[in-house]
Protein backbone atom coordinates (compact mmCIF):
# COMPACT_ATOMS: atom_id res chain seq x y z
CA UNK A 1 0.00 0.00 0.00
CA UNK A 2 1.43 3.80 -1.02
CA UNK A 3 -0.11 6.54 0.57
CA UNK A 4 1.14 9.72 0.06
CA UNK A 5 0.83 13.09 2.65
CA UNK A 6 -0.36 15.88 0.19
CA UNK A 7 -1.25 17.97 3.21
CA UNK A 8 -1.28 17.74 7.06
CA UNK A 9 -1.42 20.85 8.39
CA UNK A 10 -5.41 21.90 10.04
CA UNK A 11 -3.76 25.53 8.96
CA UNK A 12 -1.79 27.76 7.53
CA UNK A 13 1.80 29.64 8.54
CA UNK A 14 4.16 26.51 8.90
CA UNK A 15 4.51 25.66 5.75
CA UNK A 16 2.39 23.25 5.21
CA UNK A 17 -1.18 22.30 3.38
CA UNK A 18 -4.24 21.24 4.51
CA UNK A 19 -5.22 18.04 4.57
CA UNK A 20 -5.02 15.21 2.12
CA UNK A 21 -3.85 11.84 1.12
CA UNK A 22 -3.16 10.05 -1.82
CA UNK A 23 -3.70 6.53 -2.24
CA UNK A 24 -1.42 5.20 -5.03
CA UNK A 25 -2.03 7.94 -8.07
CA UNK A 26 -5.98 7.52 -7.91
CA UNK A 27 -7.50 8.09 -4.60
CA UNK A 28 -8.16 10.91 -2.36
CA UNK A 29 -8.88 10.70 1.14
CA UNK A 30 -9.95 14.03 2.00
CA UNK A 31 -8.85 16.92 -0.48
CA UNK A 32 -8.19 19.77 1.44
CA UNK A 33 -5.07 22.17 -0.07
CA UNK A 34 -2.54 19.90 0.47
CA UNK A 35 -4.37 18.57 -3.71
CA UNK A 36 -2.32 22.18 -5.07
CA UNK A 37 0.63 20.12 -4.80
CA UNK A 38 0.05 17.64 -7.75
CA UNK A 39 0.82 18.76 -11.06
CA UNK A 40 -1.83 18.79 -13.49
CA UNK A 41 -0.96 15.55 -14.75
CA UNK A 42 -1.71 14.23 -11.47
CA UNK A 43 -4.98 15.57 -10.89
CA UNK A 44 -6.21 13.96 -14.14
CA UNK A 45 -5.37 10.46 -12.28
CA UNK A 46 -7.95 10.69 -9.77
CA UNK A 47 -11.08 8.75 -9.79
CA UNK A 48 -12.27 8.83 -6.88
CA UNK A 49 -12.71 11.56 -3.20
CA UNK A 50 -13.45 10.10 -0.41
CA UNK A 51 -14.40 12.95 1.99
CA UNK A 52 -14.49 12.88 5.91
CA UNK A 53 -16.84 15.72 6.68
CA UNK A 54 -18.12 19.35 5.20
CA UNK A 55 -15.58 21.47 7.15
CA UNK A 56 -13.21 24.02 4.57
CA UNK A 57 -9.89 22.35 5.11
CA UNK A 58 -10.86 18.86 3.98
CA UNK A 59 -12.55 19.88 0.66
CA UNK A 60 -11.38 22.97 -0.01
CA UNK A 61 -9.16 21.59 -3.20
CA UNK A 62 -11.49 19.46 -4.23
CA UNK A 63 -12.94 21.93 -6.28
CA UNK A 64 -9.98 22.11 -8.29
CA UNK A 65 -9.81 18.73 -8.77
CA UNK A 66 -12.95 18.34 -10.51
CA UNK A 67 -12.30 21.78 -12.58
CA UNK A 68 -8.84 20.06 -13.76
CA UNK A 69 -10.58 17.30 -15.16
CA UNK A 70 -13.48 19.20 -17.03
CA UNK A 71 -13.93 17.23 -20.21
CA UNK A 72 -10.24 15.64 -20.03
CA UNK A 73 -11.23 12.55 -17.96
CA UNK A 74 -13.34 9.64 -19.52
CA UNK A 75 -15.76 9.25 -16.53
CA UNK A 76 -16.76 11.62 -13.79
CA UNK A 77 -14.66 11.59 -10.92
CA UNK A 78 -16.86 10.21 -7.78
CA UNK A 79 -16.93 11.71 -4.84
CA UNK A 80 -17.87 10.06 -1.58
CA UNK A 81 -19.01 11.10 1.63
CA UNK A 82 -21.71 11.19 4.23
CA UNK A 83 -25.64 12.05 2.37
CA UNK A 84 -25.49 14.98 4.92
CA UNK A 85 -21.91 15.83 4.07
CA UNK A 86 -22.61 15.44 0.38
CA UNK A 87 -25.89 17.91 0.81
CA UNK A 88 -23.40 20.43 2.62
CA UNK A 89 -21.23 20.76 -0.30
CA UNK A 90 -24.53 21.06 -3.04
CA UNK A 91 -25.56 23.83 -1.16
CA UNK A 92 -23.11 25.96 0.22
CA UNK A 93 -19.94 24.92 -2.57
CA UNK A 94 -21.47 24.14 -6.01
CA UNK A 95 -24.45 26.20 -5.23
CA UNK A 96 -23.70 27.90 -9.07
CA UNK A 97 -22.77 30.80 -6.48
CA UNK A 98 -19.87 30.26 -4.45
CA UNK A 99 -18.81 27.46 -7.46
CA UNK A 100 -20.91 25.65 -10.35
CA UNK A 101 -22.97 22.64 -10.10
CA UNK A 102 -20.21 20.15 -11.33
CA UNK A 103 -22.44 17.43 -11.40
CA UNK A 104 -24.36 19.18 -14.30
CA UNK A 105 -21.46 20.48 -16.13
CA UNK A 106 -20.51 20.21 -18.83
CA UNK A 107 -23.80 18.54 -19.18
CA UNK A 108 -26.09 16.49 -16.72
CA UNK A 109 -25.41 13.43 -19.30
CA UNK A 110 -21.83 13.34 -18.71
CA UNK A 111 -20.98 15.78 -15.69
CA UNK A 112 -17.14 16.36 -14.25
CA UNK A 113 -18.69 14.93 -10.75
CA UNK A 114 -20.97 12.06 -9.29
CA UNK A 115 -21.84 12.39 -5.48
CA UNK A 116 -22.14 9.21 -4.45
CA UNK A 117 -23.26 8.56 -0.42
CA UNK A 118 -22.17 6.34 1.64
CA UNK A 119 -22.98 5.32 5.06
CA UNK A 120 -21.35 4.38 8.12
CA UNK A 121 -19.86 0.83 8.30
CA UNK A 122 -20.49 0.43 4.04
CA UNK A 123 -17.56 -0.40 2.17
CA UNK A 124 -16.86 0.90 -1.26
CA UNK A 125 -15.18 -1.91 -3.68
CA UNK A 126 -12.63 -0.27 -5.86
CA UNK A 127 -11.55 -3.54 -7.39
CA UNK A 128 -8.41 -4.63 -5.45
CA UNK A 129 -8.97 -2.13 -2.97
CA UNK A 130 -11.39 -1.29 -0.26
CA UNK A 131 -12.38 1.65 1.07
CA UNK A 132 -14.60 1.35 4.66
CA UNK A 133 -16.32 4.60 6.56
CA UNK A 134 -15.37 4.46 10.06
CA UNK A 135 -17.25 6.19 13.04
CA UNK A 136 -15.68 9.89 13.97
CA UNK A 137 -16.97 12.25 16.31
CA UNK A 138 -16.87 15.84 15.13
CA UNK A 139 -18.96 18.63 15.49
CA UNK A 140 -20.33 18.10 12.48
CA UNK A 141 -21.30 14.95 11.21
CA UNK A 142 -18.30 12.41 9.76
CA UNK A 143 -16.36 9.78 9.42
CA UNK A 144 -12.94 7.83 9.54
CA UNK A 145 -11.90 5.95 6.61
CA UNK A 146 -9.83 2.43 6.59
CA UNK A 147 -8.08 1.37 3.70
CA UNK A 148 -7.51 -2.18 2.62
CA UNK A 149 -5.78 -3.78 -0.27
CA UNK A 150 -5.65 -7.45 0.97
CA UNK A 151 -2.54 -7.46 2.34
CA UNK A 152 -2.40 -4.28 4.50
CA UNK A 153 -4.69 -1.78 6.20
CA UNK A 154 -5.05 1.77 7.00
CA UNK A 155 -7.27 3.34 9.49
CA UNK A 156 -7.76 7.40 9.22
CA UNK A 157 -9.46 9.09 11.99
CA UNK A 158 -10.60 12.21 9.76
CA UNK A 159 -11.11 14.66 12.80
CA UNK A 160 -12.34 13.15 15.83
CA UNK A 161 -12.56 13.56 20.11
CA UNK A 162 -12.89 9.99 21.28
CA UNK A 163 -14.58 7.69 19.63
CA UNK A 164 -14.80 4.46 21.29
CA UNK A 165 -16.56 2.97 18.34
CA UNK A 166 -13.65 4.14 16.15
CA UNK A 167 -11.21 2.21 18.32
CA UNK A 168 -13.39 -0.42 18.77
CA UNK A 169 -13.28 -1.09 15.26
CA UNK A 170 -9.57 -0.87 13.96
CA UNK A 171 -9.05 -3.33 17.13
CA UNK A 172 -10.41 -6.14 15.08
CA UNK A 173 -8.80 -4.97 11.45
CA UNK A 174 -6.48 -7.77 10.02
CA UNK A 175 -3.29 -7.02 8.95
CA UNK A 176 -3.42 -3.21 10.40
CA UNK A 177 -0.52 -1.75 9.67
CA UNK A 178 -0.84 1.81 10.71
CA UNK A 179 -3.42 4.45 12.03
CA UNK A 180 -3.47 8.50 10.58
CA UNK A 181 -4.82 10.11 13.49
CA UNK A 182 -5.40 13.83 13.85
CA UNK A 183 -3.81 15.68 17.12
CA UNK A 184 -5.23 19.23 16.74
CA UNK A 185 -4.23 20.46 20.09
CA UNK A 186 -1.25 19.85 22.84
CA UNK A 187 -2.15 19.37 26.34
CA UNK A 188 -2.34 23.11 27.20
CA UNK A 189 -5.69 22.77 24.72
CA UNK A 190 -7.32 19.94 26.62
CA UNK A 191 -10.25 21.53 27.67
CA UNK A 192 -10.76 22.91 24.31
CA UNK A 193 -10.32 19.54 22.48
CA UNK A 194 -13.39 17.99 23.38
CA UNK A 195 -15.44 20.78 22.44
CA UNK A 196 -14.00 21.16 18.90
CA UNK A 197 -14.48 17.53 18.54
CA UNK A 198 -10.43 17.00 18.22
CA UNK A 199 -7.45 15.20 20.13
CA UNK A 200 -4.81 16.35 22.24
CA UNK A 201 -1.80 14.10 23.26
CA UNK A 202 -3.15 12.78 26.64
CA UNK A 203 -6.49 11.91 25.13
CA UNK A 204 -5.07 9.78 22.55
CA UNK A 205 -2.81 7.80 24.58
CA UNK A 206 -4.80 5.49 26.48
CA UNK A 207 -6.33 4.42 23.17
CA UNK A 208 -3.22 4.34 21.25
CA UNK A 209 -1.93 1.55 23.45
CA UNK A 210 -4.02 -0.48 23.57
CA UNK A 211 -3.14 -1.26 19.40
CA UNK A 212 -1.49 -4.31 18.84
CA UNK A 213 2.24 -3.17 19.19
CA UNK A 214 3.41 -3.79 15.42
CA UNK A 215 0.74 -0.73 14.68
CA UNK A 216 2.60 2.56 14.32
CA UNK A 217 0.66 5.66 14.43
CA UNK A 218 1.18 9.40 12.56
CA UNK A 219 -0.45 12.23 13.66
CA UNK A 220 -2.03 14.69 11.54
CA UNK A 221 -4.31 17.73 11.19
CA UNK A 222 -2.03 19.72 14.01
CA UNK A 223 -3.10 23.37 14.26
CA UNK A 224 -0.28 25.54 13.52
CA UNK A 225 0.11 27.28 17.03
CA UNK A 226 0.54 23.49 18.29
CA UNK A 227 2.35 21.76 15.91
CA UNK A 228 5.89 22.32 17.86
CA UNK A 229 4.28 21.22 21.57
CA UNK A 230 2.65 18.03 19.55
CA UNK A 231 5.92 17.08 17.74
CA UNK A 232 7.87 17.51 20.95
CA UNK A 233 5.10 15.31 22.26
CA UNK A 234 4.82 12.30 19.87
CA UNK A 235 7.49 10.10 21.07
CA UNK A 236 6.31 10.49 24.53
CA UNK A 237 2.53 9.13 23.36
CA UNK A 238 3.78 5.65 23.05
CA UNK A 239 7.37 4.74 24.15
CA UNK A 240 6.45 1.25 22.98
CA UNK A 241 5.63 1.78 19.28
CA UNK A 242 6.37 4.53 16.62
CA UNK A 243 4.32 7.09 17.07
CA UNK A 244 5.04 10.42 14.71
CA UNK A 245 4.26 13.52 12.84
CA UNK A 246 3.00 12.82 9.09
CA UNK A 247 4.98 15.43 7.21
CA UNK A 248 4.06 16.86 3.83
CA UNK A 249 5.09 14.60 0.84
CA UNK A 250 5.54 11.70 3.15
CA UNK A 251 5.20 8.46 1.21
CA UNK A 252 4.18 5.67 3.43
CA UNK A 253 4.93 2.30 1.94
CA UNK A 254 2.81 -0.74 4.28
Amino acid sequence: MRLQALGCSAGFGTGGQTTSLLWEDDVLIDAGTGVSVLPFDGLLKIDHAFVSHAHLDHVAGLVFVIDAGMRRRPRPLTVHGLPVTLDALRRHIFNGTIWPDVTRLPSADVPAARFTPMVEGETVDLGSRLVTALPATHTVPSVGYLLSDGDSAVAYSGDTTVCEDFWSAIQVVPRLKAVILEMSYDDNQVALAPLAGHLCPSMAAPLIRQLPPAVAVYLIHLKPADEEAVRHAAPTIDPSREVSVLSMGQLLTL
